[in-house]
């Protein structure tokens, strides 16, 4: 895992065609709210991780970490960073760039993301399957057409259960 600014962050996500913006996503969207486990908040991390190719970049960039500050641990996420070798402070650089085959860093990343109600941005270099994690415990899945995100939403409903938003319980145009 690599530790990138938000200008590289965003110099990244432009290549793909993508930004720290939502409405930036591809347009093909499902809405689910987050679950109120920890373990299966974990399932999720684990299951986003698995859906990207092993044989691509994925970059995370957390966003509005401060939102909720009685629901983080950042003595914490400090040490998780600090293990791999990183000591600028989140604000100073939210981007995690995973190399490829890293699913199990990613899961790790995305967990404490889910744990603390942080916004983040996840995205694969491919340009597939993209993820918007709100502050506000929900979470987007954009997709490039509508057969990927029918798969997505087929496994976050049958298999992870999660509920749909009441504004995005389907298939966006």
């Amino acid at each position: 895992m690599k530790v990138l600014t938000l200008a590289q962050s965003k110099e990244w996500l432009a290549e793909r065609e993508f930004s720290v913006q939502e409405s930036d996503f591809p347009s093909l969207r499902r809405e689910y709210l987050l679950p109120p486990d920890s373990g299966w908040k974990t399932a999720l991390a684990r299951s986003i991780a698995g859906m990207f190719d092993p044989n691509e970049e994925v970059l995370l960039v957390l966003l509005n970490w401060d939102i909720w500050p009685s629901s983080c641990s950042m003595p914490l996420f400090n040490r998780v960073r600090l293990s791999f070798g990183e000591t600028r402070p989140l604000d100073e650089a939210p981007g995690h760039l995973f190399a490829l085959q890293e699913a199990d860093l990613i899961e790790a990343v995305l967990s404490l993301t889910l744990y603390f109600v942080w916004e983040a941005v996840l995205v694969g270099a491919k340009g597939g399957l993209a993820f918007w994690v709100s502050h506000d415990e929900w979470l987007a899945v954009h997709a490039p057409d509508a057969s990927a995100l029918g798969r997505v939403g087929k496994y976050f409903d049958e298999t992870m259960k999660l509920t749909p938003t009441v504004s995005d319980g389907h298939d966006s145009p």
